[in-house]
């Protein structure tokens, strides 16, 4: 099983004390990424209220809102318990490769794809409020987006790509880090460190 050492400075000792975590299991994430899914859920109404919005006002302002509220409520979460509700309920957390506690640019970082990809569709969207009905209307809005090319969806597809990669080299790395945790510095560990053995 993929293991990582990292040196801890704790007030309290006069030198550095080397500790390691075991890093998630494949089956943990997945556990625990099926419990954050339902726990999430019960922001769609928002979501959807957010969308029905921006309809009838013709302003992209409440949509972008509504998608940006999960990916928020995550950040913030990391951020104070250092772990999403699945991760918690599976005894997982999120750590820096140094061992430091997820520092607010850690956890937004972890997150930046949803990010982008939130921000893209809301800019996708946006041109075209104007000229939609007062309510939401997928099949007007899927062709207004059709005869409205948009630089917008492009990037949208290619941050989709990258979430999809992402996706699976969490499923084949030892470590289970996806391209966010890499390009964040962090890793999901079992919640207990435990002492390393001195050489």
């Amino acid at each position: 099983m993929a293991r990582i050492a990292r040196i801890v400075y704790i007030a309290a000792v006069s030198e550095p004390t080397l500790i390691q975590w075991r890093t998630a299991e494949l089956w943990r994430r997945l556990v625990a990424d099926g419990i954050d899914i339902l726990f999430f859920a019960m922001f769609l109404p928002l979501v959807g209220l957010g969308v029905q919005l921006s309809f009838l006002w013709h302003n992209v302002g409440p949509f972008a809102v509504g998608l940006l509220l999960i990916p928020a409520v995550e950040i913030l979460l990391t951020k104070r318990f250092r772990a999403t509700p699945g991760k918690r309920l599976l005894g997982l957390r999120v750590v820096r490769l140094d061992a430091r506690l997820p520092a607010w640019q850690d956890c937004i970082q972890r997150r930046i794809l949803w990010l982008i990809l939130f921000v893209t569709m809301a800019l996708q969207i946006g041109p075209v409020l104007p000229d939609m009905p007062g309510e939401f209307d997928q099949a007007a809005l899927t062709k207004a987006l059709q005869d409205v090319p948009s630089n917008w969806a492009m990037l949208t597809d290619f941050a989709t790509a990258f979430l999809l990669a992402s996706g699976l080299l969490a499923l084949f790395r030892p470590d289970h880090r996806s391209l966010q945790d890499i390009w964040a510095g962090t890793v999901v560990v079992r919640a207990a460190p435990t002492a390393a053995p001195r050489g």
